[in-house]
């Protein structure tokens, strides 16, 4: 039993040390799709980071976020007016599998037919692009005795693809802003300021970044804090985001939370709120 416990821990070890290696496997840009107005295609590329070939797998997942910014994989993509709101029907791309050489690249192509009679709001499906089994060989020490499992993975990145019908701005708003602490891979306490973002009922998506700025009373103001590749859908009422600070122990000033566009929302500012700290 000990023997089997002690494999347990090292294959564990092992996957994780794969899947962290698997992270900076594969680039790709941009990070996510977006089809509005008369667009009919866009391009995302792949990048094979490695000194190895690695083959990966296309396809489509239906992925709802949860207000805390985690997804939920789900069947279909029905909003609260019954409206399917799933995109992988109007979508096509190829290739569906690629084999990137070392230091290689591949561009994706996806294109779009847009139903006549879509209703306005925004649809959204995830690309996933699953990277497939290799020839990873554990080296696990020792004679391994009696019942064991050997687990591989196969890896997986997903970025939206997202089809606007109709045009609007979505409406983002910063609330509830409150000092958390976090703890670090060395054990040390991390500031860190949660804020919620409301989304007054939009049917289109916001997306950018929360910039934090310390003003001390006197002083010059100084940023803090930054938190990108923030996006807020429709189906989240309350988005829920922590921003890691820089600095701790302020008082005798105002904490000033900007949720400002990025991507085509470039140059948005969708919140800029002040708060007093004494």
């Amino acid at each position: 039993m000990k023997r089997f416990a002690v494999f347990t821990l090292v294959l564990l070890a092992l996957v994780m040390v794969e899947a962290a290696t698997a992270r900076a496997d594969l680039l790709i840009t941009p990070l996510r799709a977006v089809f509005e107005g008369r667009d009919r295609s866009t391009v995302i590329t792949l990048i094979n980071t490695t000194d190895a070939p690695k083959t990966y797998r296309l396809d489509w997942k239906l992925l709802k976020m949860k207000d805390d910014g985690a997804y939920d994989q789900v069947d279909e993509f029905i909003d609260e007016d019954g409206i399917n709101r799933s995109a992988e029907d109007m979508i096509r791309f190829s290739p569906r599998q690629v084999t990137l050489e070392p230091q290689g690249r591949q561009r994706i192509r996806l294109s779009l037919r847009r139903p006549a009679d879509l209703k306005e709001g925004e649809y959204r499906a995830h690309l996933n692009i699953v990277r497939l089994q290799d020839d990873f060989q554990p080296n696990v020490p020792g004679e391994i005795r009696g019942a064991a499992i050997l687990m591989q993975v196969n890896l997986g990145f997903s970025i939206p693809v997202i089809v606007r019908q109709g045009k609007s701005m979505p409406s983002v708003e910063i609330t509830n802003p409150r000092f958390e602490t976090d703890t670090d891979a060395k054990g040390n306490a991390v500031p860190e300021l949660a804020v919620d973002l409301i989304n007054n009922d939009s049917d289109y998506s916001a997306y950018g970044r929360i910039r934090v700025f310390w003003h001390p009373s006197g002083g010059e103001a100084r940023q803090i804090g930054i938190l990108n590749n923030i996006a807020v859908y429709p189906e989240n009422k309350n988005r829920r985001a922590t921003v890691r600070l820089e600095e701790s122990n302020l008082s005798n000033g105002r904490i000033q939370v900007v949720y400002e566009g990025d991507g085509e929302y470039k140059g948005v500012v969708f919140d800029n709120k002040a708060f007093p700290i004494q």
